[in-house]
C-alpha cells in the first residue's frame, strides 16, 4: 500500500478504503472492536465511557484543546494501530549560550560545540519550525564559536 515513500496517501471520506486495505479496524458494537483489537470489552467499554464523562464535562486530563473532545457513541466504532516514531531528538550533551558542551562540573570542553538540536533549548516541547530556527541560529554561533570569533 506505501510502497513508494513519495506517495501522498489519498484518505478515504468514509473509512471504508482504511477499513478494506487494514489500515483501520471497524466494529458495530464496542465489543465487536474490542475482539478485534485483543482487548477485553469491558475494558474498552469502561474506557470509552471514562472520555466521554470528561467529554461531557468539557475537560481532559491530558490536557487536548477543547475542540478534540468529540464524544465517542455512534457506531460504526474504528481502532488503528499506532507506533511511537522519533523525528528528531531533544537530548544531548549540556551546553552554554556559545554552543560550547559541559562537562557534568559545567565547565565548557575545549573545542568542542553543538549545534541543532542536539542539546536542544526546547527540552520536551517539539515545535517544527523552532527546530529548523534552532538549527541555523546554534549552527552559526557554534561554526563563530569554532573558528575563534565572537557570535555577538
Amino acid at each position: 500500500m506505501f510502497s513508494d515513500p513519495s506517495t501522498i496517501y489519498e484518505w478515504s471520506q468514509d473509512n471504508q478504503k482504511e477499513v478494506a486495505n487494514g489500515v483501520l479496524l471497524k466494529g458495530e458494537t464496542l465489543g465487536e472492536l474490542a475482539e478485534k483489537i485483543g482487548v477485553s470489552g469491558d475494558v474498552l467499554a469502561s474506557t470509552v465511557a471514562d472520555w466521554n464523562t470528561h467529554v461531557a464535562a468539557g475537560e481532559d486530563p491530558m490536557g487536548r484543546p477543547k475542540a478534540a473532545l468529540v464524544l465517542i457513541a455512534k457506531p460504526p466504532f474504528y481502532a488503528g494501530q499506532v507506533w511511537p516514531v522519533i523525528s528528531n531528538t531533544q537530548g544531548g550533551p549540556r551546553h552554554d549560550a556559545r554552543q560550547r558542551v559541559l562537562t557534568p562540573y559545567s565547565e565548557p570542553i575545549e573545542g568542542l560545540y553543538v549545534a541543532g538540536e542536539l542539546g536542544s533549548i526546547w527540552g520536551s516541547l517539539y515545535l517544527v519550525g523552532g527546530n529548523l530556527a534552532e538549527c541555523f541560529i546554534t549552527g552559526k554561533t557554534a561554526g563563530i564559536e569554532a573558528a575563534g570569533g565572537s557570535p555577538a
